[in-house]
């Protein structure tokens, strides 16, 4: 029950107030988004997994700055340190495909294959898995992510070129950080 919650409440990169049609993103569109509500409840007080609170500013192709609530990749972490810990890591993201920032789709993460998470720390290049907004969707690997102790961290990526859409030779360059909590 809880993925078809975290696909409604989750909607990843700002969910409230946003409209239910996706919107092609515009060269020189910019958006800034209040902090939303979880949706029916606070996330993970169902006592199920962790919440994250997800921040992200990017740049380039589009702007869009907000924030949301990912209750959908902590959902099998009984708490932010069992989180840390993980064997196969990713990070807190736009995972579920519902997440939007003022109407734009958007969907990304920061992720290590198997065998290279070692915890807490910096990794670096290429850890961001994928990057779309709205019908654009961007390829790079100048990336990195920091993860700590407390489930928290940040992630930064830069000049990733658009290889469909509507982004054409606008790159898009951004961070994301998240807290954790559950």
């Amino acid at each position: 029950m809880r993925g078809p919650v975290a696909l409604l409440v989750s909607a990843m990169l700002v969910v409230a107030g946003c409209g239910s049609s996706a919107s092609p993103s515009v060269p020189g569109l910019s958006i800034a988004v209040a902090s939303p509500s979880a949706g029916s409840g606070e996330a993970g007080s169902d006592g199920y997994g962790v919440a994250f609170t997800v921040k992200v500013s990017f740049t380039g192709a589009a702007e869009l700055h907000g924030s949301f609530v990912d209750t959908y990749t902590g959902r099998s972490f009984p708490s932010c340190a069992a989180y840390v810990s993980a064997a196969l890591w990713t990070s807190p993201g736009a995972v579920t495909g519902a997440e939007r920032i003022g109407g734009l789709p958007i969907s990304f993460d920061f992720a290590l294959p198997p065998g290279e998470f070692a915890g807490p720390g910096n990794y670096a290049p290429g850890v961001m898995g994928r990057l779309s907004i709205g019908t654009d969707t961007f390829e790079g690997t100048e990336s990195w992510v920091t993860l700590h102790d407390d489930g928290s961290g940040s992630g930064w990526f830069k000049g990733f070129k658009p290889v469909g859409g509507t982004a054409t030779g606008k790159s898009e360059s951004g961070t994301v950080t998240w807290t954790c909590s559950g």
